[in-house]
């Protein structure tokens, strides 16, 4: 399956927020006008609901402009028919951020093991940071997302293992690609 950089961009934007396709932010209707306490609620909410589309069109921009944005096509390397898309963003601005998110199709695991995300920097040494345990969604895809202060500059290798055991040591790659 191809996926298309906005469309990358935008999946991530999605998961980083929290949104939810057709979640409503209506302004809640009060029934009694003279609880000041639930007033102050209303309006705590309404203002929240904007805030919210505030931030999340800034996102929008910032991952449509943003020409650090980098993105791969993680291929199998273990035999099979894995397939992935991976996603770095990294914001330079007063506040450092790094945002990175996979979207991966892989089989199903047995005997507990789990899926491991990895950052990789493979120049001048092999260096390499964990993303998390992927997380399997309601469509059958699996998902990690990692956000850090840290840019980690130059680890652009992604890579995706199955681990018997969670813990700071790559195990059995099974997807992997370079962003770019």
């Amino acid at each position: 399956m191809k996926y298309t950089k906005l469309t990358i961009l935008l999946l991530t934007l999605i998961i980083f927020t929290g949104c939810t396709l057709g979640k409503s932010n209506q302004p809640v209707v009060i029934e009694n006008p003279e609880n000041t306490n639930a007033e102050s609620m209303q309006n705590e909410e309404q203002e929240m609901a904007i805030d919210n589309q505030i931030s999340e069109t800034e996102m929008i921009k910032s991952l449509a402009d943003n020409t650090d944005a980098l993105i791969a096509d993680l291929v199998d390397v273990s035999g099979g028919s894995s397939t992935g898309m991976a996603y770095i963003l990294r914001l330079n601005g007063v506040e450092k951020r790094l945002q990175h998110s996979v979207t991966a199709t892989l089989p199903e695991l047995t005997n507990g093991n789990m899926y491991e995300g990895w950052l990789v920097k493979q120049k001048p040494e092999l260096m390499f940071i964990s993303t998390g345990v992927l997380e399997k969604n309601a469509e059958g895809i699996f998902t990690v997302e990692f956000s850090s202060t840290d840019l980690y500059e130059g680890y652009d290798f992604v890579v995706i293992t199955e681990e018997t055991i969670i813990d700071e040591k790559p195990e059995k790659h099974i997807i992997e690609g370079l962003v770019k």
